[in-house]
Parts: structure tokens; sequence; C-alpha cells
């Protein structure tokens, strides 16, 4: 197969992802009037998986590339990748909390058993 076609096949589902996490952000910033919570949340948390993704493609690409002739720089790298792979992990976690918090927010009322959260006639308390 012809390398161009090949790393087109490879690159297609991350452009896909990235453009739909766009369309999430420019609908994030839509609806901000009606569900400025929702918004607040999900604008940022997108961001965030956005940057994992940026983040993994930039890490794959400087561990592919990487050269060395001794030991040393061998665990140096692999020092760097843990660090990075750690960062990256830390964004996914933050941009799913976040997307998960904004699924639940503006919805008024939440009850869990006899806890109720929200806006409601009564209040948050326990009923």
């Amino acid at each position: 197969m012809d390398p161009r076609i090949q790393y087109l096949l490879a690159v297609a589902p991350t452009v896909v992802l990235l453009a739909i996490m766009l369309a999430g952000i420019i609908l994030g910033i839509l609806q901000r009037h009606k569900q400025p919570l929702a918004s607040l949340l999900v604008i940022p948390g997108l961001i965030a998986l956005s940057g994992n993704v940026i983040g993994t493609v930039a890490v794959r690409s400087y561990a592919r590339h990487q050269a060395f002739n001794r030991y040393e720089d061998a665990t140096v790298v692999a020092q760097h990748l843990a660090a990075m792979h750690v960062s990256l992990f830390a964004l996914n976690f933050i941009g799913i909390t976040l997307i998960t918090a904004a699924v639940f927010a503006d919805r008024g009322v939440i009850r869990i058993g006899r806890l109720t959260f929200g806006s409601s006639d009564h209040g948050s308390q326990l009923r």
C-alpha cells in the first residue's frame, strides 16, 4: 500500500475526533446563555481532551524519533516519556471529569435515595 494512504488512514481517526471536539466546543459556546453551568464545564473539558489527543500524537512522534547510543540516554528518554504520559493521563482525567459533571449540570433536582440536590420547592434537604 502507498505510504501516503497509510498515513492518511492512520491520521483520519484523530482528525475526526478533534473535529467532533471542536464542534462540541462551538456548541458549548453557543449554548452558554441557555445552560451556563454545563457550558462552563464542557468547554474546558473538551479543551483538555483535545490537549490529550494532540499530546499523545506529540509523545508518539517524540518517542519514534529518539535515537540514543548509551544506556543512560535510554533511561533519560524513558523518564521524559513517563512524565509526559502522567501529564496526558491528568489531562484525560480532568477532561472526562468536567464533561461528566457537565452532563448533570443545569438539570434541576437530582435525587439519590432520600437525598435531594438542586433547586426545588423544598430546597436541598433530606426527606
